[in-house]
């Protein structure tokens, strides 16, 4: 255990940055959504999303150098957050869109933040459906970035307009694929994982640097300003390989604390991170945690409690959607990384997984969403007849190499859709359609590719 190969994964994803294999590639511009003929059922069109409120005042990015975000958005509220390094409490001031201008809902006492200098407040009994700003404000009248969510419905099949990211490493700021992103008017993004690379930080401090490195750079003050996001981790939040190689106990807690403190979820450090979100009767979302519950030799991928929650809460959904956030990519992908790194993904672990997709057998409209490999993919879980008729879609990479590596395996019937440049995932969830449209946007603005799921809609 813990022993590498000769040539990793990783290395041979770098390799494949050098070669000249071309992308699969589909227009260039981009249309606006049209969901007149959809049913769109939400309560304004993408066109209507207002812009972001402005309230007066300085912003100050010396007190507040990390903007803002929001997380794990429901019908009653999100989980707001910041990062503050003046002294003294902090105010948490909304307001509402009713549908002509923001109206100043409610200001409530953020408290003191900690030691890491970072504040998250659940901001629950807001009114389903809607639109809303909010920005922290200290006693001296000094304010941070204004963010933006929307509260969705309770019930109905509205249209839903999400993105994905993942793979950002500190070496690709700006990140201008995440700066696109923001433009796209998504009621939420998806964190998969690999948000930033603390490899070699061992310590807490170190970890939290890095983490202020990225969340300061322009692309992430755009994108996590834009809208909700929600979020699972991968390896690089904590070490290189996680899961699988040794890491040591006091990396793996300085890692997750510092995830923690800067990323807004409903779940505290001490709690499972895997959970489920709804949308409407369009879609429920399952983190899952596909990490930190490994147990290589005894093929454990995810723990037996873990595992029982998800097959039950997936299998019990009455959502039209069903879709499984997994950092690490489910799919047979032995046809090109073969035995490379296999203890590292799902492949490794052929027991664990037969099982989980067996339970899963019949379950309709289910499509897996993840990242790690360093490009975008849309693929099938498993070649051939399988009765495992999943889709899984890789989103990204954010910021990371331009790895054409993917053009070796698409097109064809198990990866129709391949793209190796940075980019921001755009995704479309039609329940009246029955399709969810995937787009990935370069960072121009352009559509690198795009497909629309399934293959036969």
């Amino acid at each position: 255990m813990g022993r590498k190969p000769t040539v990793t994964r990783r290395e041979i994803l770098e390799l494949g940055a050098l070669a000249s294999v071309g992308v699969v590639a589909a227009g260039c511009g981009k249309e606006p959504l049209d969901t007149g003929e959809t049913g769109d059922t939400a309560g304004w069109t993408r066109e209507e999303i207002p812009t972001l409120w402005e309230p007066g005042g300085d912003e100050e990015p010396t007190l507040f150098p990390l903007g803002v975000q929001a997380g794990d958005p429901s019908h009653s509220g999100a989980v707001c957050w910041t990062k503050y390094l003046g002294d003294g409490d902090l105010v948490l001031r909304t307001a509402g869109w009713d549908g002509a201008e923001w109206i100043e809902t409610a200001s409530q006492p953020a408290g003191p933040v900690g030691g890491a200098m970072t504040l998250q407040v659940l901001l629950e009994a807001l009114p389903e459906d809607s639109w809303y700003c909010f920005f922290f404000e200290d006693t001296e009248g000094a304010r941070s970035d204004v963010g933006r969510f929307r509260t969705p419905p309770k019930s109905g099949l509205p249209v839903v307009v999400f993105g994905g990211i993942s793979c950002t490493s500190q070496r690709y700021q700006p990140f201008p694929a995440l700066s696109r992103g923001a433009e796209e008017l998504v009621d939420f993004v998806f964190l998969c994982g690999d948000q930033v690379y603390t490899d070699y930080r061992n310590t807490v401090e170190g970890k939290r640097g890095e983490w202020s490195s990225n969340l300061a750079s322009q692309g992430y003050r755009d994108l996590l300003s834009s809208t909700a996001v929600v979020a699972t981790w991968d390896d690089h939040e904590i070490e290189n390989a996680w899961g699988t190689d040794p890491t040591s106990s006091e990396v793996i807690e300085a890692g997750k604390a510092a995830f923690f403190e800067h990323t807004p979820t409903r779940v505290d450090s001490g709690e499972p991170l895997y959970r489920s979100l709804r949308w409407a009767d369009t879609l429920e979302i399952f983190v899952l945690d596909g990490r930190s519950e490994r147990v290589q030799s005894e093929g454990i991928y995810l723990s037996k409690t873990q595992l029982d929650w998800f097959v039950e809460a997936v299998t019990s959904s009455t959502a039209h959607f069903k879709l499984v956030l997994n950092s690490v990519p489910i799919a047979d992908f032995s046809p090109l990384f073969a035995e490379i790194e296999i203890e590292d993904r799902w492949d490794g672990y052929p027991e664990a997984r037969s099982e989980l997709l067996n339970a899963l057998e019949g379950v309709e409209n289910l499509f897996f969403i993840s990242g790690d490999f360093h490009f975008g993919m849309v693929c099938r879980v498993q070649p051939g007849e399988s009765s495992w008729r999943f889709y899984e879609v890789l989103v990204g990479p954010g910021g990371q190499f331009p790895n054409p590596i993917a053009g070796l395996m698409a097109p064809n019937p198990q990866f129709p859709l391949g793209i190796s440049a940075s980019n921001f995932t755009r995704l479309v969830a039609d329940p009246h359609a029955n399709t969810l449209r995937v787009e990935y946007i370069g960072e121009t603005g352009e559509i690198l590719a795009s497909i629309v799921l399934p293959e036969d809609a």
